[in-house]
């Protein structure tokens, strides 16, 4: 988490891109800046699918970054907003 910590701010936008090779979620959608960061939770993927195989234009910027949890327990969140370009 440390790479991400100092890699990314809020604000920041970033390139959502199928997967087309995942064996584990035929949905599967790649967040990157500058690299691969993680996958778009499965249970939103297909979703994702749907709006990139459209190909209308859109916005996706970092609208959270809670990557130090307050307890080992906890995930690390990061939330993302996405905005149709007009």
């Amino acid at each position: 988490m440390e790479i991400v910590k100092n890699l990314l701010k809020i604000g920041d936008s970033i390139e959502l891109k199928k997967d087309e090779e995942n064996i584990y979620d035929e949905y599967a959608v790649e967040v990157l800046f500058k690299v691969k960061l993680w996958y778009v939770p499965k249970y939103y993927s297909k979703e994702f699918c749907k709006m990139i195989d459209s190909n209308a234009p859109y916005d996706a910027k970092i609208s959270r970054l809670d990557i130090e949890p307050p307890s080992p327990d906890e995930w690390s969140q990061i939330r993302i907003k996405i905005n149709k370009v007009q």
